[in-house]
């Protein structure tokens, strides 16, 4: 699966290359924490927000990425 646009799609790379470009799109290594995605998720999204002025496709990315990662690596009692 990949992101395109702000849809995720199958692709020939499964699952790995998800988390990768997701990583990718929130501007962290596959490697942070889970602190980390957070806190520079909060940055981004910041930045990108619409009522902020932001880029409206940008921030729905930054979104699916997050809410991605959420599901691979977030906490597991459905905190953030």
């Amino acid at each position: 699966t990949a992101f395109m646009g702000s849809e995720l799609v199958a692709t020939k790379g499964g699952a790995r290359e998800s988390f990768d470009e997701a990583c990718a799109i929130i501007g962290v290594e596959p490697e942070a924490s889970w602190d980390e995605i957070v806190s520079v998720y909060r940055v981004k999204a910041g930045f990108t927000h619409p009522d902020k002025g932001g880029d409206p496709e940008r921030f729905k990315r930054i979104q699916k990425a997050y809410e991605y990662l959420k599901k691979v690596k977030g906490p597991k009692g459905g905190k953030q």
